[in-house]
This record gives C-alpha cells, structure tokens and sequence, in this order.
C-alpha cells in the first residue's frame, strides 16, 4: 500500500473532514506524476521527507497561478480607483505594495491573505461607488496553501501563517503617477564623485531593508574620481511585475569609514523618491545630492563633493585674477574641470499624447534618450550632461531643447529648452504653437550638477466621444494621395566604437556581425551573438585589410563608414571611454546606407532591411520615412511601419522588414513599366530612433521573381 493512502491523521488544528479536502487539492498532482495511488486517501499514513517536499512544491505552484489569476483580475477596479483618487487609494497602494514585495519574495500564503483585504477592500470602494459591490467575494473554496512537514516520527504536519494590513499602515491618497500596474521598472543610477578619494563598495548595504528587485548591471567595486551607473530592475513572477525597485548602496570614502550612503526608490504605484547622506567621522567635509525624474524608466542622479565644490584639480594654483583666460572660472588655472549635468522631466497634465518630434544639443549631449512619446498624465525624465573633457569655453556647460508634438492630430507644437552654464544663471523656457488651448510651464534649478530643469504642459480639450452614426454609411471613395509633404531629414547621430571586449544590452555588436558577414568576403559566418570576442576582432582586422582601412581591430568612425556603405571617413572615434556607451531605449539603424532593397516581381513589394540597436528591442510598428522617386515622375514621400523581429540568438540586434506593398502600382513610373533598378529609394528615421538615412543610389536594386 503507497504511503499517499491516507497521511493527514496528524495536521495541526483541523478536523479529518477538512484536512482530508485541503490535501486531496494539495497533493493531487503527485498522482499524475508518477506515485502510486491505489485507492482513496485513509488515515494512519506517514510522509518522508522527499514526499513532504513534493507535496509543499505542487502547493507553492498551485498556490502561486491563483494568486497571480486573481492579481489581474483585479488590476481594472484598482486602476480606477487609483485615477479617481478615492478615499481608500492611500490604503489600496500600501496593500498592492506589500502583496507585490511578498510575490517577489515567494512567501504565497502571506500574499494570499493580503489578496483578500485587498479584494474586500476594492469591493467597498465599488459599493461607495455604485450603490452595490461589482466585485463579488467566490463562493466556492479556493487552493490553500499547506505547509506539510516531515516530523522526527515521518507523520505529516502543516502550517499556516496569516498576516495582514492594520489602520497605522494608512497612507495618504494623492498619487500623482500611476504606471503599468504589472510591467517592468527599472532605476538607472548615475553616479559622479567629485572628490580625490576612491569610494569602495560596502556589499553589506545590498542586503539591507528596503531591498525590492534586483540589480541587471550591478554598482561597482571601486567609483574613482568620475562617473559611474548600475541599473536595477523589478523581479518577474510568472511574467508579471509586482513589485518595485528599491536598495541602499553605501560606499566607503576613507579608511575611517566615513560612507556615502544613497537610497533610491522607483515603486510599482506613485512617485519615485531618492536621498542621500554622508556617515561617519569626516561627514562634514564632504556634501552630496540626490535627484530623480519619474515614470516606468526613471534616472536617479547622484552626486559626492568635497565641502566647498569639487575644487581645483591636484597640481593647480589658485588663480587671483579671474578671467585671465577664455573657459576659466574665477579662482582657477586653466584644466579646473566643472562638469554641468540637467535632468530634465516632461509631464503631460492634458489629455493628449506627447509624439517626440525632434530634439536638439547645441551644448553637450543627451547621456539618456528623452522617450518617443509621453501618454496622457503621464511623466518622463532623461539625463544630458556637458560634453566630457570639453576644452573650448564656447561649448562648455549644457544647452539643449527637445520637441513635442501635441495629439494625434498635432493640435499644437511644444518646445522645451534648457541652459546651464558654468557660473551663470541656469534658464528654461517652453513656447507652444499655437497659444490657445493648452499652458506650458518651465520651471529651472540652479546650480551646476544634476540640476532639475521641469517642464509640464496642462490644459487642452478633453477627447470627443464618438457619436453614433444613424446616417446611412456612404460608400468608400478611393482614397487620394497626399500631398507631397515638407521635409527636413534629421540629423544622423554616431554609431558607437566598439573594441575586443564589448558585450553591451543593446544590440551594436549584433549588428557589426551582420555586416562583417555580409561586406566581408569570404564571410566569416559569425554567430550573432552580441560578444566581440577573438572571432569578431580576427573578422574586423579581415575586414579593415580587405578595404585598406587603418587595420587596428577597432570599429571606428572610418570602418563603421565603410561597413555601411556610407561617405568615407578618417579614422576616429566617438571619444568615450572603452566599454562605457549603452544604447538605452529605442534606436534603430538600416543595415547599410546603400543597398540591400529586394523588389519581389510576383508580390510587386519592395523589402527594406532595419536592425535594432536600442536596449529596448520592441521596435515593430515604429514608423520610417521613405521617399521613392520613380523614372519619369516626381518624388513621393510616405510613412512606411517596421515590420515583426528576425531574432538573433541575445535577443538584441534584430533585424525587421520593412514592405512597401504594390509598389509599381502606388509609384508609376512615366512611361509605366519602367526598370525598378532605376528607381531611387531613400529612408530617413526620425530623430527619436536616430534619424539614420538609406539610399538605394550607393548599391543596386536586387530583383527577385
């Protein structure tokens, strides 16, 4: 007789008829799984303890898919509840909260009895609400967790643990933001010393409450002199995203162990935060700051300085006379090096999409991507930073602008700029055209290093409800072509240099495989795998011989140039340090600037070549622009989509189709029945996923039956 025949003599506080319908849910599966079950369950049966473990690993997994059923099904009243700011959201996010830190940390039956205050608590809400529940409690008994254990004597026991949430965990019910309730966070940290001293990572600061996620690129070791980053992100239980992103990180500045200590909080409901404080015996020498931007992909900025400003560099003398030189500040040679830095945050307060329509960097740079787009109500924030090592005064500090398009239908045109430069005032400034409807405010910081500089649009006409249509419907006309629109291509940023080493989030290595195995002849068959290992560098040295380019193994200005079939150019590089560039968000690249566009005659479609190059490899359905100047006829521009990812084996680098069905039908040639290769295709991306270009003109066009 097995020993599943009857082992429930012994469960701790409940009655035979109870324990014998909770087991029988619990321990059901073993029998499909290959234990003998010869009968129905009777008493007096003991478990070992590889059969009590059994039993606890089919409970934890049932208990778990209910757990995470229930979740969404909730997720809808929760959200609206959140939006209308009811008198019980405060609660409702502290219990989401802490339901979403026990998914993560795999503790079921605590979650589980949250889950149902959290279910009571939304049905009140509705009952407030409507005058009756919407959300009604289940009649029939759900899967309880039971914790069975293999006593000294082998009979089975169980346990249950039951915690809740009481009125002192209350918070207050003003949430300005509300994200993806179940989608990924993340936390990028950048980080700046400004002081002499070498900060060394004290790992026991990792595993200090608060502690939610986990880290994808971790803090390092040892932050000199500089810049630094890490990111974090939220844990996934059965794809899902419950909690959110939050650690302590504490460096050691000096042998005393006085710390620099920074938290940093991006939660799965309401505002991200972060501070930052020095520890210890020699705290009043140094000062710090902390700051953040809000959103699903926030950056968090932190700062160390020795107390009175990052001060002159080692080897210089004070400067008595101010101005001597061009570039110089007050009190200073020249080499004195203060870095300016904004974080810059967009709010959208209407009830229209923000479309990124350009972006600009008169003074230094974007060290993060402002995103495609800002949803309604919703928050992003990027960093830029003054170029590194800047010598000329002329293109010091930061000075930059991004632009916005207002609705669908383009109801108005935002423009934020920003200035921050060395020793003067900081300035922002937000102009809308046209002035109506809709207020812009820009509001900047002072300072020099992760200053905030806030710009929020509000106001706007509510969305039309679509009135119903009791005219009979009117038959569809064709459709006529618009006309040729005004365009100004965007400006082209720089790919990144790559070098034996590199093995980044983003998809740039993938993409130099493809195009080494496609100029390099014979082709070095290189598995795209996103890792410049031996194989890769042994192709690019191939590869620079081949072309008679400057054979050093690194992928510069002058061989990207050449990979790509764009204008030559010298040998240089984009002028960072080894191994630092991450493509972070949405970029994308066509996989050469000539080339590579298959006319297929039977389908009469023409296929373009795209590649990701972006950490965020969810570039299908993103718009490019394509103009096509046919033989004979005028050229004629229109708004091509990104077709579904060939994946590559790191899931980064993937490359998409981009089709232009009916192609000699939709660009006539004049004559008609002109040859396709004498057509001329050009592709522009828009600034927010590069703003690379494509012509057919530097390669021919392939033809294919």
């Amino acid at each position: 007789m097995s020993k599943l025949r009857s082992f429930w003599k012994d469960v701790v506080g409940l009655d035979q008829p109870k324990a014998r319908l909770r087991i029988q849910r619990v321990l059901q599966p073993i029998g499909a799984s290959g234990h003998e079950e010869d009968g129905p369950l009777e008493a007096d049966t003991v478990l070992d303890t590889d059969e009590a473990d059994a039993a606890n690993q089919f409970a934890a997994e049932l208990l778990k898919g209910q757990i995470v059923q229930r979740l969404k099904d909730l997720i809808p009243p929760f959200k609206k509840a959140l939006m209308q700011q009811s008198p019980d959201a405060g609660r409702l996010q502290k219990q989401f909260t802490a339901i979403g830190k026990k998914m993560e940390d795999e503790q079921f039956e605590q979650a589980e009895a949250d889950i149902d205050q959290f279910e009571r608590l939304l049905a009140k809400q509705e009952t407030r609400a409507n005058g009756a529940p919407r959300i009604q409690m289940p009649a029939a008994p759900r899967v309880q967790a039971v914790r069975v254990e293999a006593l000294p004597n082998g009979t089975a026991a169980t346990s249950q643990t039951r915690l809740g949430i009481g009125p002192t965990d209350v918070i207050g019910p003003a949430i300005p933001i509300i994200k993806d309730i179940l989608g990924p966070l993340s936390a990028h940290c950048k980080i700046t010393n400004n002081t002499g001293h070498t900060l060394i990572l004290d790992p026991a600061s990792l595993k200090e409450e608060p502690i939610s996620g986990q880290f994808k690129q971790p803090p390092p070791v040892e932050i000199p002199k500089g810049k630094e980053e890490w990111i974090a992100i939220n844990k996934s239980v059965l794809g899902l995203h419950f909690a959110g992103v939050e650690f302590k990180v504490r460096y050691f500045i000096d042998d005393q162990k006085t710390a620099w200590e920074m938290h940093f909080d991006n939660p799965r409901v309401g505002d991200s935060k972060s501070d930052a404080k020095v520890l210890g015996p020699n705290k009043d020498k140094f000062t710090t700051t902390a700051s953040n931007g809000q959103g699903s992909d926030v950056v968090f900025l932190f700062t160390l300085n020795p107390k009175g400003g990052p001060g002159p560099q080692p080897g210089t003398q004070p400067n008595p006379q101010p101005g001597t030189q061009p570039g110089t500040q007050p009190g200073t040679q020249p080499g004195t090096e203060t870095n300016t830095s904004c974080l810059i945050t967009i709010k959208n307060d209407t009830q229209a999409e923000l479309r990124l329509a350009g972006q600009s960097n008169e003074r230094g740079d974007f060290m993060t991507l402002p995103p495609t787009s800002v949803p309604p109500g919703g928050v992003a924030s990027f960093a830029y930073v003054q170029t590194p090592k800047e010598t000329e005064a002329q293109k010091q500090g930061c000075k930059g602008s991004v632009t916005w398009q207002v609705g669908a239908s383009a109801a108005a045109v935002w423009r934020c700029e920003w200035e921050n430069l060395v020793a003067e005032k900081n300035a922002a400034q937000a102009s809308l055209v046209p002035q109506g409807e809709f207020q812009s405010l820009a509001q900047p910081g002072q300072g020099d290093e992760n200053v905030p500089m806030n710009f929020t649009i509000s106001g706007g006409p509510a969305p039309k409800k679509e009135e119903p249509n009791k005219e009979e419907p009117k038959k569809e006309e064709p459709k006529k072509e618009d006309p040729e629109p005004e365009f100004n291509p965007p400006v082209e940023q720089k790919q990144p240099t790559l070098r034996l080493g590199d093995k980044g989030a983003d998809g740039w290595v993938e993409y130099l495989q493809q195009r080494l195995n496609r100029r390099l002849q014979p082709s070095p068959g290189l598995d795209t795998d996103g890792n410049f290992g031996p194989a890769t560098q042994k192709a690019v040295f191939a590869y620079q011989r081949q072309e008679k380019l400057q054979a050093d193994g690194i992928v510069g200005n002058q061989t990207w140039a050449s990979l790509r079939l764009a204008d030559p150019e010298d040998p240089s590089t984009d002028g960072r340090p080894p191994h630092t560039f991450n493509e972070a968000g949405l970029e994308a690249r066509w996989l050469s600037e000539g080339g590579l566009a298959i006319y297929f005659t039977s389908a009469d479609a023409m296929e373009l070549a795209v590649a990701s190059v972006g950490d965020n490899v969810k570039l299908e359905g993103e718009k490019v622009n394509v103009f096509i100047t046919a033989p004979g006829s005028k050229r004629k521009g229109v708004r091509a989509t990104i077709g579904p990812p060939e994946t590559t084996r790191s899931g980064q680098g993937n490359l998409h189709p981009v089709l232009l069905a009916d192609f000699t039908k939709r660009f006539p040639s004049t004559p008609p029945g002109a040859d396709v290769k004498k057509y001329v295709i050009e592709g522009y991306f828009d600034q927010a996923l590069g703003g690379d270009f494509w012509t057919s003109t530097r390669d021919e066009i392939v033809v294919k039956p």
